[in-house]
């Protein structure tokens, strides 16, 4: 169940702009008022950043496009790729997947033009990642690994070391992949390494999502006591990042665990804590899986009355996920068409 949804929180890796700064009204007009283009691609960049932070994608593409437009008159190719990879990461997280493998690729054929071992290695990174949300896993495999290689190379290259955190996102894509891939021993090998990795640097929202996958593989193997201890540990480090939504997913993840133990009891009781938690927060997936759940255990019980209640209200919850599934894709139309608006 949850492969899935921990897909959707692949690593990907961009080139850092520095400390992520906050829009505010003199900042804005420092932007409209510069005379240097290099200042106002730096502007534009940072802007297109913090914007991510809020959840203004429209804003956050609008100054990703200035800033490769600024790039573009410029004619730095440093700039150029640095704009190539931030529009890559807003598509991504807008959805708009075609286009963020079309300018992850524009950062590589230009890293590899340029010799920029450093952005090829990013660029690698990020397709690596983005093929794997796209289930595209031998894609994905090739490009992380290559972009693995091309870290060495440039950190040898430089006297440097590969930072912890670029070897955790490593571990944790590729333990996804294996996962995902049924070869368990090999995920098992990168999840405990990442682990270790996510402690050494206190990276808590990494670590929950090692946990996460960590769990998914000890459940997939029939080790539910272990997937259950790992679910704990998680919710554990969720609490003290304030991670309400993965706190509602390890509940549900424990109900389907319980279920599968023939703890029914338990899972019912999980089922319906879930259900507690998500409904304020109007969580229609986990309301779904949760009413579906429960529609299981009651029919295979013979209580038609309750199987059927929960059926209808899973039936609910699905049509409402369509409909937030649809006013989703009309926003991302509307994204697609101001981008393509700009561009032109």
């Amino acid at each position: 169940m949850k492969l899935f949804l921990l897909s959707l929180f692949i690593s990907l890796h961009f080139f850092a702009a520095g400390q992520q700064i906050s829009v505010n009204d003199s900042l804005l007009n420092s932007y409209r008022t510069a005379t240097s283009d290099t200042t106002r691609f730096r502007l534009a960049y940072e802007f297109s950043d913090a914007y991510i932070s809020t959840g203004d994608f429209s804003a956050s593409l609008e100054y990703a496009q200035s800033a490769l437009h600024l790039a573009e008159k410029l004619s730095v190719d440093t700039m150029l790729m640095k704009s190539y990879l931030q529009i890559g990461k807003v598509c991504f997280y807008t959805g708009l997947l075609d286009k963020a493998v079309t300018y992850f690729h524009n950062c590589l054929i230009l890293a590899e033009n340029t010799g920029n071992i450093r952005l090829m290695a990013s660029a690698n990174f990020n397709l690596g990642g983005i093929y794997n949300h796209l289930g595209e896993l031998a894609k994905s495999r090739e490009f992380t690994e290559r972009s693995m290689d091309q870290m060495k190379e440039y950190h040898r290259k430089t006297g440097t070391t590969i930072s912890d955190y670029h070897w955790l996102t490593y571990h944790i894509n590729i333990g996804l992949l294996d996962l995902k891939e049924k070869k368990y021993e090999s995920s098992a090998s990168h999840y405990k390494t990442a682990l270790a990795l996510a402690d050494r640097i206190d990276a808590k929202p990494d670590k929950s999502r090692v946990l996460s996958g960590y769990a998914d593989l000890l459940t997939a193997t029939g080790k539910y006591d272990s997937a259950l201890l790992v679910l704990a540990l998680q919710a554990e480090n969720d609490l003290t990042t304030g991670n309400q939504y993965g706190q509602n997913l390890i509940i549900l993840q424990e109900a389907d665990i319980y279920q599968k133990k023939g703890q029914i009891p338990l899972a019912v009781s999980r089922y319906h804590a879930a259900m507690a938690l998500a409904k304020p927060r109007k969580d229609l997936f986990i309301l779904e899986r949760a009413c579906g759940g429960l529609a299981d255990i009651y029919r295979k019980q013979e209580l038609a009355d309750s199987a059927l209640f929960y059926v209808d209200e899973q039936a609910r919850y699905r049509t409402a996920t369509l409909k937030a599934k649809g006013l989703q894709a009309a926003q991302q139309k509307e994204l697609d068409r101001q981008f393509n608006k700009r561009e032109q």
